[in-house]
């Protein structure tokens, strides 16, 4: 089939003919390359450029026409089986056909759930472009675990623009990208939002091209307009020429294409001097950007998150365990749903149970002075809505095991768990520390302790390896626990011991913080307490300034304590390296960055389980960061164990992996 010669793609963009450009027609490679058949075979290699080396297959897309497709084009099977066409996506397009994306989105599962759960059955696609609960969480940038909104970057970004309706959170969207982002366009872009500096135009023949966007370029189409309204050129000959951008190179080809451009937009008027101006722009932005449609998708999204969050927090967040998959661990979005926030009410969450837990996180009904005994209440006061926590959520569980415990319910005790269900003793242990046997705890005259389960179901494991070879597993369609070779049960009459007499002793609670420690390793999660209230010295907070406190310390230099939990290392054009990074405390999430210098000095203490920090308060149209100028793992905080990998390393810090090459304003 047809190849993907980029090169000629910019060529034509610059407005050259066939045989002119980088890497098109002949070459001069230098004296040193004379030779007839070397210098042969860098023209073929020439050529080659920009050709597919490999076939790949997109994961979602669609070629559709309105008959057979191999009236059209080529088919053949992929590695694995799948029809696919030989044609690559540029010549599909060519030929005239319909390609499509078709991606999943965890989003609209969990506005899904959410709406299900929610008890009116509301419809997402009615709520209004100005609506006032959701305009008021996304101005304040109280957005985590809304799609699109969550990250940094976003809820800052939304601050700044004081975003309120639906088409401000499409601009956000867009904005966010590296395109406009990096060209320097965000900050100018909400100062003229908001009415504080005044809107400019890169010439007067782009005021109509640009004028809903500030004067500047926003979304991926911008670059075809304002190469159609500078220089006249046909749309189609506009996206040729973002394209060709997108994909140049190297200088070479930005050079050229620099060339083609100034001289189309001088032959249509425009001075050489604001020709390249406007390149300039042009060149900056093109790299990445959303087109209009795009953004206005996932906007959409995310102001429907924003909405149902604010409006069925319970709902809601039965929908993020169950499906969000976005940049924080879980237990920053379980904490941010904890507390509480702009227009919404907090959620109590419940843990794990055997007796009350489905597979997945489910909605339970709570009333209001129970939610005293759940972490966080006193955050959380008079809280109605409740979640129950999802046998999923605990480590090694596999979901054939959390089936035979939804069947098997109710049991008696302990022991009647371990004979019917048969977890493995890891399985056991995790089920214990989440907490998810307690509520065989109080089956007895005295509540037991966890300890006391953990001692027991040691017993239990040490008596199953020291039975006879004659007693055995069976498959007891009625019982499936331990039994006997003529079938009948090891344990009839099942029951945890009972103080006095031979039984086991019934020991004192564990310390909370050994508990704490332990519902994190089996679920990520915390239930008995926060982290920072039972690891940390009271007096070790003493000083410092929390998540919600900082806007009144603006231009100060403060200390914070936190939770590191996201990262991002970015690597500057002097080759060191800046690290944005997250610390979350009781009321909220702290943002801070380290400049090369304070990186090279502290950037591996930030790593620590709680990490305490001092650093200047800086604020950009109400975006609050702080600038670290020091850093130390706090000394007092205790080993916390690594817990569920997904979701803690160590207790929740979420690296993007290797520096980021983008440059940082």
């Amino acid at each position: 089939g047809p190849r993907g010669d980029g090169a000629v793609e910019r060529a034509r963009a610059a407005g050259a003919g066939p045989g002119a450009g980088p890497g098109v027609g002949p070459h001069d490679f230098g004296p040193e390359f004379a030779e007839p058949r070397i210098a042969e075979a860098l023209r073929l290699a020439a050529r080659m450029a920009g050709a597919p080396r490999h076939l790949s297959v997109h994961c979602g897309g669609l070629v559709i026409a309105d008959r057979e497709l191999t009236h059209y084009l080529p088919l053949e099977r992929a590695t694995k089986g799948v029809v696919v066409s030989q044609f690559e996506m540029r010549a599909v397009e060519a030929l005239g056909l319909v390609k499509m994306d078709l991606l999943g989105n965890r989003a609209i599962t969990t506005i899904g759930e959410c709406v299900r759960l929610a008890g009116d059955s509301p419809d997402p696609d009615s709520i209004p472009d100005e609506d006032g609960i959701a305009a008021a969480a996304i101005s304040a940038g109280d957005t985590l675990n809304c799609f699109q909104l969550e990250s940094p970057a976003m809820r800052n970004l939304l601050r700044m623009l004081e975003a309120r309706t639906l088409d401000d959170t499409v601009a956000a969207v867009a904005l966010v990208r590296p395109g406009p982002a990096e060209s320097g366009m965000k900050e100018a872009f909400c100062r003229r939002r908001r009415g504080l500096e005044p809107v400019s135009f890169p010439h007067d023949r782009l005021r109509a091209t640009l004028a809903e966007t500030q004067g500047i370029l926003l979304y991926e189409e911008d670059v075809m307009r304002v190469a159609s309204a500078l220089c006249g050129l046909p749309l189609a000959e506009g996206e040729t020429l973002r394209r060709a951008i997108a994909g140049a190179r190297d200088d070479e080809e930005f050079r050229f294409l620099e060339r083609g451009f100034v001289a189309r937009a001088t032959r249509a008027g425009i001075t050489d001097a604001d020709a390249h101006a406007v390149w300039r722009e042009l060149a900056r932005f093109a790299g990445y950007a959303f087109c209009k449609a795009h953004a206005a998708g996932y906007g959409r999204l995310a102001w429907q998150s924003a909405a149902l969050k604010c409006r069925y927090p319970a709902a809601w967040a039965v929908g993020v365990l169950n499906h969000h998959a976005g940049m924080y661990p879980t237990w920053v979005h379980v904490e941010d749903l904890r507390r509480g926030g702009v227009g919404r009410a907090p959620v109590v969450f419940m843990a794990p149970c055997v007796e009350r837990s489905s597979w997945d996180t489910t909605l339970e009904a709570l009333e209001p002075a129970a939610a005293a005994a759940y972490a966080g209440s006193a955050r959380a006061a008079g809280a109605t809505p409740s979640v129950r926590v999802g046998l999923h959520r605990i480590t090694g569980l596999t979901e054939t095991t959390g089936a035979r415990i939804v069947a098997a319910r109710p049991f008696a005790s302990l022991a009647d768990f371990a004979d019917r269900v048969r977890p493995t003793p890891p399985e056991l242990d995790m089920l214990l520390l989440a907490g998810a046997l307690d509520s065989l705890a109080g089956h007895d005259a005295i509540r037991r302790t966890r300890a006391s389960m953990r001692l027991e179901a040691r017993v239990l494991e040490s008596l199953a390896h020291a039975l006879p070879a004659r007693v055995r597993h069976v498959a007891n369609p009625r019982r499936g626990g331990l039994a006997l070779p003529d079938g009948a049960p090891l344990a009839p009459t099942a029951s945890a011991p009972r103080p006095g007499g031979d039984t086991l002793p019934e020991l004192p609670e564990l310390p909370l913080a050994d508990l704490v420690r332990g519902e994190f390793e089996a679920t990520g999660l915390w239930f008995s307490a926060h982290p920072l209230d039972v690891l940390i010295p009271r007096d070790a907070l003493h000083g410092c300034v929390s998540a919600s406190e900082l806007e009144r310390h603006v231009g100060k230099r403060v200390r914070v304590i936190g939770i590191p939990c996201a990262a991002r290392r970015v690597e500057v054009k002097s080759g060191g390296i800046v690290l944005f990074t997250t610390l979350a405390d009781h009321t909220g999430l702290v943002e801070c960055v380290l400049f090369p210098d304070v990186y090279r000095r502290h950037g591996q203490h930030m790593r620590g389980e709680v990490v305490r920090a001092e650093g200047r308060v800086d604020e950009t149209l109400g975006a609050l960061t702080v600038v670290i100028e020091r850093a130390e793992p706090d000394p007092c905080f205790g080993r916390v164990p690594r817990g569920r990998r997904s979701d803690t390393a160590p207790l929740g810090w979420q690296d993007a992996g290797p520096p980021s090459r983008n440059r940082v304003a």
